[in-house]
């Protein structure tokens, strides 16, 4: 659709609900609009500021979404969607799925993804257009571009709700939940939606296999670090003397024994380390030994639901947690990990994990010590991991209350479901999780 028919039609829309007055005043002669950046700014500052005026964002919101002129493939695109959805376990293996055919579909790679709960975030890409506003410097559309003044919302529902969205409401109904975030012609720093996606049903077992891909997808975060997806299984590579390096989510097939010599290979070939963590299956198992590996069982996986969950905050006024924020509570987080955990990471790459948005670093203190750590990984689901507390303050309750605000906040991000891979079993029943399966160990 061209431009000035597209003005036309909302010219249209404001004149059958506000009359010919209101058309005339926010858009004036559209027939003599001249396309140059100058021109281009005056008007748009103008029909924007005088849109706001009428006072009706629900009604203005809702026109813009519906009368976005870019066009595209609405109905394939939404098919295309459903599709990736519905042969996708979980939201975050959906998420990925997305992007990659974002980036097949769009030369700029397309927006940028980011899942949290079930709230998928979408960020356009910047432009890189010469010819732009001071507001509208990164912005795609060819009006809003040349801007010089912040604008309202209103406007922007077309570009996110009504283009971005529109394949949204075809794969999943028109109820879906949609919103707008912000936008840089609202003086954001990029323009990002939101869409709430449907739930997937998921088996407990399938949940703590994902809670333990998404902690490996943690583990692979610092630089030096890289994630080899083969058709079987991934693993993480890097400097051969790291002990962060694992394989992971291995999906067998009736090449068992096949997938169990790759694996042994892949260990004598020095890129990953000797430890390989799996769930029981016998006919696996008995594979890995021919190839060379003994097998041991090791902590429970265990899961939660957390959508009615109501912490208990009535504790030992000793207890204080917090998130980790500053460097000073990053280096105590790191001081007790170690004391059990080793040296998973350097300062360094710890601080690389820290910045990562789906990841949570809890501290608790003792009488203004700190004493106890933790963090949750969010992807769809959550996991929580690497809880350790000082031997000289346990059985004081402070893991537990740590435990219990990590959950009273993944809830408050719309995570219902929790996982955990440990050997504290009943520490986490008193929490509410359950036994799913027992996690083995395999060494060659």
């Amino acid at each position: 659709m061209s431009g000035s028919k597209w003005i036309a039609q909302l010219a249209s829309d404001i004149e059958s609900k506000y009359g010919k007055e209101a058309r005339d005043r926010i858009f004036g002669d559209i027939d003599v609009m001249k396309n140059n950046p100058e021109f281009l700014s005056t008007w748009f500052e103008n029909f924007t500021s005088k849109m706001d005026a009428l006072g009706d964002k629900e009604f203005l919101r809702l026109m813009m979404a519906n009368r976005c002129p870019c066009g595209g493939d609405n109905e394939d695109d939404g098919r295309a969607i459903k599709g990736l959805f519905d042969n996708s376990k979980t939201l975050n293996e959906f998420t990925k799925a997305l992007k990659n055919w974002y980036m097949q579909k769009y030369s700029d790679g397309g927006d940028d993804l980011e899942l949290r709960g079930n709230v998928l975030y979408l960020t356009k890409p910047l432009s890189n257009s010469e010819k732009q506003g001071r507001c509208g410097k990164g912005c795609h559309c060819w009006l809003a571009m040349h801007t010089n003044k912040k604008a309202s919302d209103i406007f922007c529902h077309c570009c996110t709700i009504g283009h971005t969205g529109r394949p949204f409401q075809v794969a999943f109904g028109n109820d879906i939940k949609m919103e707008f975030i912000e936008s840089i012609i609202c003086g954001g720093s990029g323009c990002t939606m939101t869409v709430h996606l449907p739930e997937k049903a998921t088996s407990d077992l399938a949940l703590c296999k994902h809670g333990f891909n998404i902690y490996c997808e943690m583990l692979a975060t610092p630089t030096g670090f890289e994630v080899v997806h083969e058709e079987s299984y991934s693993y993480i590579t890097g400097n051969p003397v790291s002990p962060t390096m694992v394989i992971f989510d291995v999906n067998l097939n009736e090449n068992q024994y096949q997938i169990a010599n790759d694996l042994a290979h892949l260990i004598s070939s020095k890129k990953v380390s000797n430890w390989l963590e799996l769930v029981r299956d016998d006919v696996f198992f008995e594979a890995l030994k021919k190839a060379g590996f003994t097998i041991t069982q090791q902590d429970l996986m265990m899961v939660t639901d957390i959508t009615d969950y109501a912490a208990d905050f009535s504790h030992d006024d000793m207890i204080r947690i917090s998130v980790v924020q500053s460097l000073d509570e990053l280096k105590h987080w790191i001081e007790i990990n170690r004391g059990y955990f080793g040296d998973l990471y350097s300062e360094r790459q710890w601080a690389e994990i820290h910045t990562l948005s789906n990841v949570t670093m809890y501290l608790a203190k003792y009488n203004g010590i700190p004493v106890s750590s933790m963090l949750t990984i969010t992807g769809g689901s959550a996991c929580v991991e690497l809880v350790h507390t000082i031997p000289d303050y346990r059985k004081k309750g402070i893991a537990s209350v740590m435990i219990g605000q990590a959950l009273s906040d993944l809830k408050a991000k719309g995570i219902s479901k929790v996982t955990v891979q440990t050997g504290a079993a009943d520490l986490f029943e008193k929490m509410g999780f359950s036994v799913v399966c027992e996690k083995y160990v395999a060494k060659m």
